[in-house]
């Protein structure tokens, strides 16, 4: 991730706490690889110090007095060969109250020590790391019976093998109590440390080349389980006890092992998401084959090939893998880069270091390349660490999305059934509505309609009245079932124009308006019939029991909010005691009707004529059998 996707993704707090944290990992890193520098090992408090010793170089009987620490030089066999060193020290003639311990911190390779002729230590008997990183240390106990007051001499038989010069340190001679904690921390350094980072690269190199395995076309992880596995190779040495053979092999690891030095170029080039080059590629096989093809065709021995060409080739590899992580983590700004920036910077001056001492610049025999092995592994930890977290973040993200759609999805395919359902419904109401409309126009409304004109053609009023009434009625009703939500007020117009016509034949003038009733919703076919059925009723009887000369029919909306329907007639008041048997059930079908609307009706006399009123309210409540809708949904 960029400095610029960073900054848009996160907010100006978030991308300082990132970069707090980044630096503080580079921080420690750094403070992990200075260590030996402001740490340094304990050394013994008390005890005899011995600073010099006769020398006798391997292959020469001459032998002289050196300093210790002392170190010789040159490429030797690969078997090995043996320098002697003579050191005395002299015990006074009291006896010890302790016993005494002989303390070596640091030598190379091998030792035997001999006391008087008699042999107190062999390191052909322990496990220790051989090869270039070579060096250990020893501690064991003098025995009394071989030491002597005034002068002691010790004997110590120091072999080393290729390119590694012998060294050997200044010698203690000490109680437990002063040799002890010293010796335990080189013993810590020189063995545990190398035990643990081999242990810690065993199972980095497994978990990455598991996670490469179900990931096998993610580069990174090909590339970084490949650096981890071949570059294990430098820890042949430390089976050369179990396996004597092997100490015969170590030039040939080194020279494999280089394999794995420009490796970290490309996966440095990976993170800054440049495609790795061809030839690029090949240089794993190319480095090492080299010094191989050389030592085949016989122009030089395998120790030399390792010094000569490899180191130089791996050099090569890391310089080039830390020019590439010093510009994309400095020049692009990528975080991932700083966590190898550092581990190649501290691993360049160990072999740097290292090369030197093998060529006797400096005069310090330890190998520290491999020391700062587990700080890459912990650059390398963290990286993939951060990688496999991205990775979860990255896929907990997808989830919530998916997550997020999917339910986006099921509400939208929720409401999509349900508007199928109820278009469903709607269509079957409006076919069942079209079959009713047109089976009473064309049946019932038919006779109906032959009935008036036979009653015309005999001229028989009563029945041509009741047959009218009856065709009217018919009509109310197949034109109630067409009417939807929202539509009482075409309803009425409808009916309006209607009954108008009948008005006029029998000399009632009428005079609607309901331009200013409020919209009314909720309205389904029964309730449309409902109203038009109160009207229906109140205009007939103002017909039967006014007369009436004049009707008036207004719609408006109500003083307390809701909606009014007013019929007022010029007939006679109306007049409960005068109310007729019809009349009076006409009377309570109408409340009943309102009542079913979640309204009420009122009837009252004018000074000349009645006035009905109904009142309505904004939304219709559902019949109590439930609505046309839920009808129409059972559909």
């Amino acid at each position: 991730m960029t400095a610029a996707t960073l900054t848009t993704a996160l907010g100006p707090a978030d991308v300082a706490l990132h970069r707090l944290r980044w630096w503080l990992l580079s921080l420690l890193l750094l403070a992990l690889g200075l260590l030996p520098l402001w740490l340094p090992l304990p050394e013994p408090q008390g005890g005899l110090t011995v600073t010099q010793a006769t020398h006798r170089p391997p292959g020469t009987p001459l032998s002289g007095t050196v300093a210790l620490p002392h170190r010789w030089y040159g490429f030797v066999a690969i078997e090995g060969e043996v320098g002697e060193y003579e050191v005395a020290f002299d015990l006074p003639a009291a006896p010890a109250t302790e016993p005494l311990y002989l303390y070596v911190p640091l030598l190379s390779q091998n030792v035997s020590v001999w006391l008087q002729d008699h042999e107190l230590f062999n390191t052909e008997t322990r496990s220790q790391q051989l090869g270039l990183s070579s060096g250990i240390t020893m501690m064991t106990q003098l025995p009394e019976s071989q030491l002597r007051a005034g002068r002691n001499v010790l004997l110590l038989r120091l072999k080393t093998r290729g390119v590694m010069p012998g060294y050997l340190s200044q010698v203690h001679v000490g109680t437990l109590q002063q040799m002890a904690t010293p010796y335990r921390s080189r013993v810590f350094v020189f063995e545990h440390l190398r035990l643990m980072a081999l242990a810690c690269q065993l199972l980095l190199a497994t978990a990455v080349l598991v996670i490469w395995l179900y990931r096998p076309r993610e580069p990174f992880f090909g590339w970084l389980a490949a650096l981890l596995t071949i570059s294990l190779l430098a820890y042949s040495g430390q089976f050369a006890d179990f396996h004597p053979p092997l100490a015969t092999a170590l030039p040939w690891t080194y020279i494999l092992g280089t394999a794995a030095s420009f490796m970290p170029l490309m996966l440095l080039l990976i993170i800054n998401g440049t495609p790795v080059p061809r030839w690029l590629q090949l240089m794993p096989m190319l480095v090492p084959g080299i010094p191989v093809l050389l030592a085949a065709i016989g122009m030089a021995p395998p120790q030399v090939l390792a010094v000569w060409v490899s180191a130089p080739l791996n050099i090569v590899g890391m310089l080039s893998a830390l020019a590439a992580a010093g510009w994309i983590a400095l020049v692009r700004r990528r975080s991932e880069a700083y966590l190898l920036l550092i581990p190649l910077l501290m691993s360049v001056g160990a072999v740097v270091h290292d090369l030197l001492s093998v060529a006797g610049v400096i005069d310090d025999p330890i190998q520290v390349l491999i020391y700062y092995r587990p700080l890459e592994l912990l650059g390398l930890t963290i990286l993939l660490m951060r990688r496999f977290g991205q990775s979860l973040r990255s896929l907990d993200r997808a989830n919530i999305h998916l997550r997020e759609q999917l339910e986006q999805r099921e509400a939208e395919l929720s409401q999509l059934h349900a508007e199928e359902r109820q278009q469903a419904a709607r269509q079957v109401r409006g076919e069942e509505r079209r079959r009713l409309t047109v089976d009473l126009h064309d049946g019932l409304s038919g006779h109906l309609a032959s009935i008036i004109a036979l009653a015309e053609r005999e001229r028989v009023e009563g029945i041509e009245r009741t047959a009218r009434d009856a065709l009217d009625d018919l009509r109310v009703v197949i034109h109630s079932l067409s009417v939807g939500d929202r539509e009482l007020g075409l309803a009425l117009a409808t009916y309006r124009d209607r009954l108008a016509s009948q008005l006029k034949r029998v000399g009632i003038a009428l005079d609607w308006s309901h331009v200013r009733l409020p919209d009314v919703s909720n309205v389904t076919p029964t309730q449309a019939l409902n109203v038009l059925r109160i009207l229906q009723e109140a205009i007939t009887n103002a017909r039967k029991h006014g007369p009436a000369t004049h009707i008036t029919v207004r719609g408006e909306a109500g003083a307390g909010g809701g909606a009014l329907l007013t019929v007022e007639n010029d007939g006679e008041p109306f007049a409960q005691s005068d109310d007729v048997v019809g009349v009076g059930a006409g009377l309570v079908n109408m409340r009943r009707r309102a009542a079913q609307l979640g309204g009420s009706l009122t009837v009252e006399p004018l000074t000349a004529g009645t006035r009905v009123t109904l009142r309505l309210p904004t939304r219709l409540p559902d019949l109590p059998g439930g609505t046309d809708e839920r009808q129409e949904k059972r559909l």
